[in-house]
């Protein structure tokens, strides 16, 4: 037995190590190899899990040293790399949790509160974890005190004694979380509300002439940095995808306040992808914010997002969530709306491909339109089921220090691996709705109405080796998605979503949870790697279409007044992005129409959008001498990234998308 659990902390020492090489590998510029593999085996430290979560958790903290290198201006903030609990299950990610609880309260407020919780195995566990960010606070309070920097020890002794009072306390106690939770194995830890939770901080500072404007400038700005230093280390899939997204405006915030004029400013400036912003717009959006929007997004950052309340507040009430929690959504890590402080869904846990029915049923003998899609939607179901079921048998490792981090828990007195939090869905991502779209109709026109061949014909056709490729061009044509006149296959893409939701709606998760899904996935590339050829005109292996976007040639007003009048209601809800490229040439000669343009597509209920500010022969130069272009940032399938870091196929994606929209408009 003695040596099953030797053998098991080996490999867990190895897979940590493995982990952090494949990290390090994908940065473009990085130290020698063999130098950084020698480091990772002399500093990794592996705390191993048992059956209690809280224990594990004090562990981690008692192995999770200071370092001066953690100490800025303002701020005090270290990750270990080297250091990691194992992982025997699914750990939670994906998740932003209530800052707000830590902001309004000292640790000591909170130890006196879990008194008051039923005596069961759960209040101990609270305790325990309380008890380790104590001392882990002090420890740190005590090395600061030796260096003397009073300044910072000052901060982390409030945060045990009282609520924050400043500004710059609200930041550092949001910084020291996130830092507790990306050491304790947590990915993609989102930042919350930042303007809704530090507004008043700011501007009581304001006020009473504790800070001035240029000084929370400068904050704003280490702070960002600070959360930028480790993105190799943070990035999930691809360098840059970490999660960490500032959510700014809200129909509750009105959008309007000094604080978040103030964010934008900075970001008017800011050039480093991490972190990012989501920027909740409504129809009351002041001008102001509009203009400071825009130029944000005009610098090129891909950021912010723009996510669309007086469509997505309705939409979540309609899954199931109380309004007054509504209000409070933020994301998971790229744009699946998230309750945040309240909610463990696992908003990106499976990928539905729409065009895997169509594959299915291309053998079929099937004499009508009218039976294609009756098929495709059994196929459908059966392909649903089967996510559903694979979600269910996910088991996660129980987490003490999330349980405090996320409402609901005391509530419940359970775990949030066991349901603990207020909510705990399942998000559903997914791929190829526009590729599928572009299939049917094809299918349709020229199976069924014009009879040019049989379904066994058209993928004989799509599959030949001598004129498959002229085939696949001429079905590439006809695509209508994206396009605001087909107005019969927007209603074949609505009734196929509804469809959809309610096969999902029937089932429930290990945690009694909905399922919910959207139109967008980080999985447009990787699914489709190994994806045959389809009737759409895609060739094997040939990326799916990106999110809710148009085909080459497609107008922008097209292509958003097509996303505007898809539902998104009941369950349909997990991330419906409009991706969108405009060169910058054509932002500077239309500045007022590109700005109209977009806030006018949100106000016509669109339910999110992102846009690349991007030209095409940069991006190729970039490709060719990536030296020269160390600083050029893109949006990618929900975060930014340098571009000179992506992997080739996306960064093709990227060029040939450029392309067509630079056809379109020049």
């Amino acid at each position: 037995m003695d040596m099953n659990w030797r053998n098991f902390r080996f490999i867990q020492y190895l897979k940590h190590i493995k982990k952090l090489y494949q990290k390090h590998q994908r940065l473009f510029e990085r130290e020698n190899d063999l130098l950084f593999l020698c480091k990772a085996f002399l500093k990794t430290r592996i705390v191993m899990r048992s059956d209690d979560a809280a224990k594990d958790f004090q562990n981690l903290c008692q192995k999770a040293s200071f370092h001066k290198q953690g100490c800025y201006q303002y701020f005090y903030y270290y990750i270990n790399p080297y250091l990691s609990l194992s992982q025997r299950h699914h750990v939670f990610s994906n998740i932003t949790i209530a800052y707000e609880k830590f902001i309004q309260n000292s640790f000591q407020a909170l130890l006196a509160e879990g008194e008051n919780l039923p005596n069961t195995s759960f209040k101990k566990q609270q305790n325990c974890v309380l008890l380790a960010i104590m001392t882990q606070i002090e420890t740190i309070s005590t090395k600061l005190h030796a260096m003397q920097r009073f300044d910072l020890q000052q901060l982390f002794a409030e945060m045990v004694q009282g609520e924050a009072r400043h500004l710059q306390d609200g930041m550092q106690r949001i910084l020291f979380l996130n830092q507790m939770l990306w050491q304790s194995g947590h990915e993609l830890v989102g930042l919350g509300r930042f303007d809704a939770l530090l507004f008043q901080l700011y501007e009581q500072d304001l006020q009473t002439g504790y800070i001035t404007e240029e000084k929370a400038k400068s904050m704003l700005l280490e702070f960002c940095h600070i959360l930028h230093q480790d993105y190799w280390f943070k990035s999930s899939e691809l360098l840059g995808d970490t999660g960490q997204i500032l959510i700014l405006g809200g129909k509750d915030l009105q959008a309007n306040t000094a604080f978040t004029k103030l964010i934008l400013q900075v970001f008017e400036k800011y050039d480093k992808p991490e972190p990012k912003l989501l920027y909740r717009y409504t129809q009351t959006c002041p001008n102001v914010i509009k203009e400071q929007i825009f130029r944000v997004l005009k610098k090129g950052n891909g950021s912010p997002l723009l996510s669309n309340d007086d469509v997505i507040l309705t939409c979540l009430q309609q899954a199931g969530i109380a309004q007054v929690d509504a209000l409070h959504y933020g994301t998971s890590a790229c744009w699946e709306p998230l309750l945040i402080g309240k909610d463990s869904s696992q908003n990106n846990t499976s990928i539905l491909n729409f065009l895997v029915p169509i594959v299915k049923l291309m053998n079929d003998d099937l004499l009508t339109i009218e039976e294609v899609y009756q098929r495709y939607f059994s196929y459908l179901k059966e392909d649903i089921l089967r996510i559903c079921q694979a979600s269910k048998a996910l088991v996660y490792e129980k987490d003490a220090f999330l349980s405090l981090c996320i409402d609901g828990c005391w509530q419940s007195v359970k775990d949030v691996a066991e349901g603990g939090a207020c909510y705990h869905n399942t998000g559903i991502t997914t791929v190829a709705m526009g590729n599928a779209i572009n299939a049917l109709f094809n299918i349709e026109e020229f199976v069924y109405k014009k009879k040019l061949f049989t379904l066994a014909q058209l993928q004989m056709y799509l599959e030949d080796a001598e004129y498959g490729e002229q085939f696949r061009y001429f079905l590439q044509q006809k695509g209508v998605f994206g396009d605001d006149e087909q107005k019969t296959m927007i209603s074949r893409i609505n009734k196929i979503t509804a469809y959809a939701a309610q096969v999902f709606a029937e089932e429930k998760n290990q945690w009694g949870g909905h399922f919910v899904f959207g139109l967008s996935s980080p999985g447009y590339v990787s699914s489709a790697a190994t994806f045959p050829a389809t009737a759409d005109g895609r060739a094997y292996g040939e990326p799916f279409m990106t999110h809710i976007s148009g085909i080459a040639g497609r107008a922008y007003t097209s292509l958003l007044n097509f996303a505007a009048k898809l539902h998104y209601d009941h369950g349909r809800c997990n991330g419906n992005v409009v991706d969108i490229m405009m060169n910058p040439q054509l932002l500077n000669n239309f500045e007022d129409k590109c700005r109209t343009l977009l806030f006018c597509a949100l106000d016509q209920g669109i339910f999110q959008l992102q846009m690349n500010v991007l030209q095409k022969d940069v991006l190729l130069d970039a490709q060719q001498h990536p030296n020269k272009h160390a600083d050029l940032i893109v949006r990618v399938w929900g975060f930014s990234a340098y571009f000179i870091d992506l992997p080739k196929s996306y960064q093709d994606i990227v060029i040939r998308r450029c392309e067509e929209y630079e056809t379109v408009y020049h």
